[in-house]
């Protein structure tokens, strides 16, 4: 799931890589330089993707939580609706600005036939880019990985092979034209999964302002960090063309695609979210916490990995560009060297501020505004006054660790450093027993007498206390015996409220609603399983990305169940 994710959030930044490292073979060093120039608007298209993709799956995935799957499903019509509508706007408008445009980005008479190329096809691109944005979130929250996959293939492959076709004919606007084409081809990829018998997401549209507020809310740090990627980008663009001529602009080029390739550390999050969503959903902070340790202890494998690769490999990274030039190629390599020592900081920067937006969404955006837009734009005069170039690289560095810290002192202020660093309640925490497990027998008897030992803990009547040891077993072992031989992974989790005691299971066996009272019954087992779920009214199922989710609830003290 970790790689799926990961490959899910490089996909948009991946169409900017593949064209810049094909112009760059193709085209020459002044191609690479329009194409950096026009590096803010693909941030703008990606910020505008951002904004509705991300915002639809993550409330998809808490409403699927709650167990509300017609409210979650009104998210998929009201995606794809905006994001037509939000193409068509943009589009428009770059349309419209195109004389413009030519005459501002191009700062010599070489570039002019180049931004005019460029700009041919490039509405297309942001008329399209936001409706596979939006599909291929949705699928991949679904819980699709085949599909997923290879829509994956189908847009990286596509885009290299018809961007060399179309650029023989068609030049510098043939690479954007491969890059719209391989977008189509990938939405194809992506339309089978929604015709598959587990398939959740329904074209449902119900269009609400108070949906469409909560899209933005919870993809505000995604798409907000995109935002202030194009004001940097921008800045900078400028900057290093005014002061440091426009051959530099080759070299911020390579850095700021290795600031955005930071973005894979959001492969991480984008793991996590779906599951994390249901257990907040649940109010299980047990769970959310071992799955925050877990995302650390990746974080930091994650980071030095890719640290190690970037200051390793820094001279195979700058040549994928093709950069003639010895001396911007040297430069180049410098940089990246240099800016992959603060990949550490914005890796745990980025989860963070993701993980605080549902409840402090603010200082989320405060968080991912300091480390993309606010130091890095407030040092670029003195830093490259005091060292040139290499003095803005090492305010970059600076910058993703001065955030942590000011982020650390901030979060102790305003919220208390008792509830540091996962704004967790320990008393609700004390309240839930969480365990996963392979769903073995042996495995099985002893949860099932854990459950006991909880129960007469919480001081659980005695009725519902049998009742939920039974469940435990009964349904473990008829969720084994399903799935023979293959194993299976399932975790059950017990919450004592003041009233009741809540039951959910989980496991990633072949998906089967055991409530379900019309199932065929082939053994004993099944018949114990079904008679239960006949004579319990609390139960409820719904599958949750891609795996089976049973909730149940019952009474603490003796009454009618």
């Amino acid at each position: 799931m970790l790689f799926t994710a990961t490959v899910s959030v490089f996909t948009q930044f991946a169409t900017l890589l593949i064209d810049k490292v094909l112009t760059g073979r193709l085209l020459g060093e002044q191609a690479l330089a329009v194409i950096s120039l026009f590096s803010p608007f693909f941030s703008l298209v990606f910020f505008a993707s951002t904004c509705i993709s991300v915002g639809c799956a993550v409330c998809f995935s808490i409403y699927i939580g709650e167990m509300r799957r017609n409210k979650a499903s009104s998210f998929m019509g009201l995606g794809l609706a905006l994001s037509l509508v939000v193409g068509c706007v943009l589009g428009g408008a770059f349309f419209l600005a195109n004389d413009w445009i030519v005459e501002k980005f191009a700062y010599d008479a070489q570039m002019i036939p180049f931004v005019q190329d460029f700009t041919r096809f490039f509405p297309l691109f942001i008329l399209i880019a936001p409706v596979y944005a939006v599909l291929q979130e949705m699928v991949y929250v679904d819980g699709e990985h085949v599909f997923t996959h290879l829509s994956y293939v189908v847009l990286f492959l596509g885009n290299v092979i018809l961007s060399v076709i179309l650029c023989g004919n068609f030049g510098f606007s043939g690479i954007v034209l491969g890059t719209v084409l391989s977008l189509f081809l990938a939405i194809a990829a992506l339309v089978p999964h929604f015709f598959r018998k587990n398939c959740s997401l329904r074209f449902n549209f119900h269009f609400r302002w108070a949906y469409t507020f909560k899209v933005l809310r919870y993809s505000a740090v995604e798409s907000s960090e995109f935002l202030f990627l194009t004001i940097l980008f921008l800045i900078m663009n400028h900057y290093f063309a005014v002061h440091f001529g426009s051959g530099s602009l080759v070299v911020l080029s390579v850095v700021l695609d290795m600031i955005e390739l930071s973005i894979v550390f959001g492969g991480v999050w984008q793991a996590t979210e779906p599951v994390l969503n249901v257990y907040r959903a649940e109010r299980n902070g047990k769970a959310v916490r071992n799955m925050m340790n877990i995302v650390n202890l990746t974080l930091i494998v994650e980071s030095i990995v890719v640290f190690l690769l970037f200051f390793a490999f820094a001279p195979w990274f700058v040549g994928m560009f093709h950069i003639q030039t010895q001396e911007i190629y040297a430069q180049a390599v410098n940089a990246v060297r240099c800016v992959s020592f603060g990949l550490f900081g914005i890796a745990f920067v980025k989860v963070y501020a993701s993980y605080y937006l549902h409840e402090k969404p603010v200082f989320s955006v405060f968080l991912i505004s300091l480390v993309f837009l606010i130091v890095p734009v407030s040092s670029l005069v003195p830093a490259s006054s005091l060292g040139g170039m290499v003095g803005v690289w090492l305010s970059i560095v600076f910058s993703s660790y001065f955030t942590l810290v000011v982020g650390g002192i901030a979060f102790g202020i305003f919220f208390g450093l008792d509830r540091f660093p996962l704004l967790l309640n320990h008393a609700e925490i004390r309240k839930f027993f969480v365990k996963s497990m392979v769903l073995t027998d042996e495995n099985i008897i002893v949860l099932r007498n854990r459950a006991d030992e909880v129960c007469r803990k919480m001081k659980v009547c005695d009725r519902s206390r049998y009742k939920i040891m039974l469940l435990v077993e009964e349904l473990g072992m008829l969720c084994t015996s399903l799935n023979a031989p293959r194993k299976v992974f399932g975790e059950f989790s017990f919450c004592v409220e003041d009233d009741y005691v809540n039951v959910f299971y989980k496991d990633d066996g072949i998906i089967v609603d055991m409530t379900d009272l019309e199932q065929k019954l082939s053994d004993l087992r099944s018949y114990v399983v079904s008679s239960f779920m006949a004579n319990h009214r609390d139960k409820l199922y719904v599958l949750t990305v891609s795996f089976n989710r049973h909730a149940f609830r019952f009474p603490k003290e003796n009454r009618q169940i």
